[in-house]
């Protein structure tokens, strides 16, 4: 991987870096350290005690006119007694005591005893009281002889005042000294801070790889993070092209399901859309599922469980494994008993349309919890589609009835124009044809009661009067339908309407044979209506299957309050008779105004017309079920 590559490279790097910094900062700490504390501040330190001891053993031992010649033996013999315990200090090979005057009066090395050098500049400084510490190498002419021995000591001039009160400088104390014990500890010292210099490196060098490290990882979480939102806002992005393509709900549905799970490299999934009538989630998508489990998830009811929880929160659910959900438990085969699954709410507006299942069979499914913001943005964008789907057949199945409706209102208006004409032309007909009318049935009338019965003139007498009386019946349906009637509604019971309407024609019932049965709703709500509009109406239905029924039969009258979950909306009365029934082809005709199929002289067709006005005039509904032979069934409704 590039990734461990460059990671392994620095690493490298960063190791010869820091070694190379760590000796650079081990050579100038050791040399700052070691050149400036060491030999400038513990060297001194050093010979400021060396100072202070001899000074205070001079004080003890001698006394100011030792100093002063002649220098005898036994002056030489206290000399050597005093200063011979200061030659053996460690790291001191030579001592030298001058007088006043620059005069070596006493040294370990008896061939300087005598020597005058007044022109030692750390002398001449001693003199003056203060000690004197010299670093740098032998380079005088009376050190000379100590080359042989040595080649870097440390000097030490100490004014030597036996006086306390005068503080009057007898003599000077020089003192030599190798560095051998100091640069032992100066090694030490060296040691000691490469050692911390190593180990300053070592834990930088893990301060900065860790540091590295971390924003290496911080680096690779953030590049892997933009490769999965520019991969989802591509997904994304896709899925829409797919979802734009089309105003069809069921090509909508499946060309989502299959590019979702083409976007995700998964291998099953399915669509349910929510029936919120039957709280059922009705199975409108699917792909890679067994047959067995598509047949058993045709309609799945929502309870507890998994799906009601993610229809409650509206979120999605992601899971490692299935095994376990009661719809897997019942309905997997046995052989697949793991899947994977991301179940996502299908929403639009946050309103729940369905859920779409996104599966692996067999296991081995990598959702990550990451993705279920992208599932999120995948179940609103397709919930908007099929929302738009939806708005989209409302407003095609909308237009449709507004076109059916307005060519049904045109139809309507235009026949109402014709029946308007022809009931003006009805009346006026009716008028002038009913004036000589009743002249005729009145003269034949006043015939037949001079005739006696047997004469064979009364029979044609007789017949006339009969066709004038169904001529003034005609006469007067003309008249009537020529009329506009009131509309008076009230609060009646329909079940009583229907009885006084089969009152009407009950003897003609008994006459053929007929047997009515009522099937009426108990405590049936009551509706607004015309009572006389309402009645002529049931008159009508019921007389019309009375001549249906030319050989006796059976009527059945039912009524009925049809309700939803919510609220009763209308009562329903089905008359239904085993007559003739109605020809396939004359069921659309049977509410058009003068169609009749009865023998003439039984009717000119208008009784289920006016039956149908009256109807829509109550803004209910009628319409007819029948078939040839088989009997009618009226079916109305009626609002409460």
């Amino acid at each position: 991987m590039p990734r461990i590559n460059i990671l392994y490279k620095f690493s490298i790097q960063l190791f010869i870096i820091t070694l190379i910094v760590i000796m650079a900062m081990g050579i100038i700490i050791t040399n700052y350290i070691i050149s400036y504390y060491f030999q400038e501040i513990m060297m001194r330190r050093e010979l400021k005690m060396t100072a202070d001891f001899v000074q205070t053993h001079a004080q003890n031992w001698l006394e100011p006119e030792n100093f002063l010649p002649p220098f005898t033996d036994d002056t030489q013999a206290k000399f050597s007694k005093v200063f011979h315990g200061i030659v053996t200090i460690r790291d001191v090979v030579s001592l030298k005591v001058y007088d006043a005057r620059a005069t070596i009066i006493w040294s370990d090395r008896r061939e300087l005893i005598g020597k005058n050098f007044m022109q030692n500049k750390e002398y001449q400084q001693a003199m003056k009281g203060e000690p004197v510490i010299v670093l740098e190498p032998i380079r005088r002419v009376d050190h000379a002889y100590l080359a042989e021995l040595h080649t870097h000591l440390l000097e030490v001039y100490v004014p030597i005042t036996l006086d306390a009160k005068s503080k009057t400088v007898s003599g000077v104390l020089a003192t030599y000294k190798t560095a051998t014990s100091l640069m032992g500890d100066i090694k030490k010292g060296k040691t000691i801070i490469w050692v911390v210099s190593l180990g300053a490196g070592l834990l930088l060098y893990i301060l900065v790889f860790i540091m590295f490290y971390r924003g290496y990882k911080k680096e690779e979480i953030m590049t892997n993070n933009l490769y999965r939102l520019n991969e989802e806002l591509s997904s994304f992005n896709r899925i829409a092209i797919v979802l734009s393509s089309s105003l069809d709900i069921n090509t909508i549905l499946h060309d989502s399901m299959e590019k979702t799970l083409n976007v995700l490299h998964k291998g099953a999934g399915r669509i349910f859309l929510l029936d919120e009538t039957s709280n059922e989630l009705v199975l409108a998508a699917h792909k890679g599922l067994p047959d067995d489990v598509v047949s058993a998830f045709k309609r799945v009811k929502v309870k507890e469980g998994i799906l009601k929880d993610v229809i409650d929160g509206k979120k999605p659910l992601l899971m490692p494994e299935m095994e376990g959900h009661y719809c897997v438990k019942r309905f997997m085969p046995a052989d697949i008993n793991t899947w994977a699954c991301a179940t996502i709410p299908i929403m639009s507006m946050d309103k729940v349309l369905g859920i779409m299942e996104i599966m692996c069979p067999g296991g081995g499914c990598n959702l990550p919890m990451e993705s279920q913001e992208l599932f999120s943005a995948i179940g609103h964008q397709i919930g908007d589609a099929v929302a738009k789907c939806n708005l989209f057949k409302e407003i095609k199945d909308m237009k449709e009835n507004l076109e059916n409706l307005v060519e049904e209102r045109t139809r309507q208006v235009i026949q109402m124009e014709k029946l308007s004409s022809i009931g003006e032309i009805m009346g006026e007909i009716a008028h002038q044809i009913n004036n000589p009318l009743v002249g005729v049935l009145n003269f034949a009338q006043l015939a037949l009661r001079k005739i006696d019965e047997g004469q064979p003139i009364r029979e044609e007498v007789e017949t006339i009067e009969k066709a004038g009386t169904e001529c003034k019946d005609i006469i007067q349906r003309l008249l009537t339908f020529s009329k506009k009637s009131r509309f008076e509604k009230s609060r009646e019971d329909i079940n009583c309407i229907l009885n006084e309407g089969i009152a009407l024609v009950e003897r003609q019932f008994n006459l053929k044979g007929i047997i009515v049965e009522k099937k009426y709703a108990e405590e049936l709500p009551k509706v607004m209506i015309d009572a006389t509009l309402m009645r002529q109406a049931f008159f009508n239905l019921i007389n019309n299957a009375r001549q249906a029924m030319p050989n006796g039969g059976e009527l059945t009258i039912a009524t009925s309050a049809v309700s939803n979950p919510s609220y009763v909306r209308w009562v329903e009365i089905r008359i239904s008779d085993t007559g003739v029934g109605i020809k396939k082809e004359n069921l659309p005709k049977i509410f058009t105004p003068f169609f009749t199929t009865k023998r003439e002289g039984e009717g000119i067709g208008l009784g289920v017309f006016v039956v149908h006005n009256i109807i829509k005039r109550h803004t209910g509904d009628i319409h007819v079920e029948s078939e040839e032979g088989g009997g009618t069934t009226f079916i109305i409704k009626l609002p409460i």
